[in-house]
């Protein structure tokens, strides 16, 4: 059975263990990946949408495609991706009207039946894939007659949804596969550094995030927080040491830190037999002197921490967060001290948010300073829980469930933020270059109100485009230089860390 994956953008640690499983169980799989140029994720401009046009790889994909010859064709998708994939999807059964085509991923798992109204869509996989996918391309190898297979939805002969129960959880994730990297570094040479998990799920219910959603699916059905064996963590490290050989790796659980006896193991066997810097992922609250001393013998370089707002009240009530401004201080001082950059990430644009609570994040974070900022505006994804704090039409609810309406991350003044707003988060970005003086002085005398009303990230954003439409019209791949934003900022960091010799880890207090 060949089974080629169509994804947008960048790397997919999701796709690669599902093409692992795959390829374990015997099928063919191969990756096409869609640069969407000037239309992605994070920001889009003015004439983002001629430039896109412009840019399309479309017709070389739809080739490849075609070339490839395969007999299912799969989706990761994204809310922010949804009406991508229902273009892709159209396009594709113009050509190949018999060849089936799954979506999976957080999207369709929050609303399957209204991806499923799209009859380009022929199956739904809801929630973890691995076993599912692989059931269905047997089902359709063996090609005697559709069955219901759990986690996947699909139409009846009537049109009527075919709603399978999920699944229970894997609670051994040492039985997966390792994820699949081949596919993606064929197409991304110009990754620095690997990317892994060590498990899955997390210690949280955020309101704005998927994790809400997979708690009420999966009630029953297992626990969500799983994490790998020390030794098979150990075991993808040492092949990937063998195979790729990258200057640092990147943990990308959602939080790393929260096992304290996990960590104490797995950090000892890293620094005897990898010892290269590495980056995580951290929530203030799960972090503790001893941890960092942990973080600090793995050779941590940087961390990136949710901080969303600054409002204790606000985060509990609205946003389901129980950590407090004291432990988001000092995870800050403690990372910091022991020589550890601190990425924030902070979003804006919430129900009910008002000029002052920008003001109330700069000035923290005026005297509790990480080493970099990251700004998003609020995005509303399908049936998370802190829809129920904004106020929305069952209009507006039901273009977000058909993935319309969904904004990138950055978005300029006139598109419903004011431009004061605008001016403070850019002071905000300004923070961590200017003096703790200056910064106070240019929010008491409102002097930001001369710096931009449109978000500086963006320019950012919009030179990373220029830049591969330089390879386009070289005649090289135009998604050499495109890693996640976070391994974008580490790594001239990660480079010389990898230079330095390991020190003796140091008591904090």
């Amino acid at each position: 059975m060949r089974v080629l994956f169509l994804h947008p953008e960048t790397e997919s640690l999701g796709v690669e263990y599902l093409t692992a499983a795959l390829r374990q169980a015997g099928h063919t799989v191969s990756l096409i990946i869609d640069p969407v140029l000037f239309d992605g994720t994070m920001s889009r401009y003015k004439y983002s949408s001629d430039l896109a046009k412009l840019y399309s790889q479309r017709e070389s994909i739809l080739e490849q495609i075609d070339e490839r010859a395969p007999d299912l064709i799969a989706f990761s998708v994204l809310t922010n991706f949804y009406q991508w994939a229902k273009t892709w999807a159209a396009d594709i059964k113009k050509r190949k009207p018999d060849v089936p085509i799954i979506f999976g991923g957080i999207h369709p798992t929050s609303v399957p039946e209204v991806v499923l109204r799209d009859l380009n869509v022929n199956y739904v996989c809801v929630g973890e894939g691995e076993a599912a996918i692989v059931d269905l391309a047997n089902m359709l190898e063996r090609k005697e007659g559709v069955v219901p297979i759990p986690n996947i939805w699909y139409r009846d002969p009537d049109g009527g949804l075919v709603r399978s129960e999920v699944r229970k959880l894997e609670a051994d994730l040492d039985k997966l596969p390792f994820p699949d990297k081949d596919l993606f570094y064929e197409y991304f040479r110009g990754y620095i550094g690997y990317s892994l998990m060590t498990g899955r799920g997390c210690l949280f219910r955020c309101s704005f995030c998927s994790h809400s959603i997979f708690a009420k699916l999966y009630e029953g059905k297992g626990r969500l927080l799983r994490r790998r064996s020390v030794e098979n963590v150990m075991a993808e490290l040492r092949l990937a040491e063998s195979r790729y050989n990258k200057p640092f790796y990147i943990f990308d659980d959602d939080i790393f830190t929260y096992d304290i006896a996990w960590l104490e193991s797995f950090s000892k066997q890293y620094a005897a037999e990898i010892n290269k810097p590495t980056f995580v992922w951290v929530e203030p609250s799960t972090l503790t002197p001893a941890i960092v001393d942990v973080l600090v013998r793995m050779r941590c370089f940087a961390v990136e921490m949710g901080v969303q707002n600054i409002n204790e009240e606000y985060r509990k009530r609205v946003m389901h967060r129980n950590n407090t401004n004291q432990q988001i201080k000092n995870a800050i001082n403690w990372l910091r001290k022991s020589g550890i950059e601190v990425i924030v990430d902070n979003m804006v644009g919430c129900p009910g948010e008002t000029v002052d609570d920008i003001k109330q994040l700069i000035e923290f974070y005026n005297e509790n300073r990480p080493s970099r900022f990251f700004v998003f505006f609020l995005r509303y994804f399908p049936r998370v829980d802190i829809i129920q704090h904004a106020g929305l039409s069952q209009q507006q609810i039901d273009l977000f469930e058909d993935g319309k309406s969904i904004k990138p991350f950055l978005l300029p003044a006139d598109e419903g933020n004011s431009g004061e707003k605008m001016q403070l988060l850019n002071l905000l970005l300004y923070v961590q270059l200017l003096p703790r003086w200056l910064v106070s002085y240019m929010l008491k005398e409102k002097i930001y109100r001369f710096l931009p009303a449109r978000s500086i990230m963006q320019f950012e954003l919009f030179f990373f485009g220029i830049f591969s439409v330089r390879q386009i019209l070289k005649g090289r791949n135009p998604l050499w230089y495109m890693r996640p934003a976070t391994t974008l900022r580490a790594s001239s960091v990660a480079r010389k860390a990898a230079r330095k010799k390991p020190v003796p880890v140091k008591p904090l207090i």
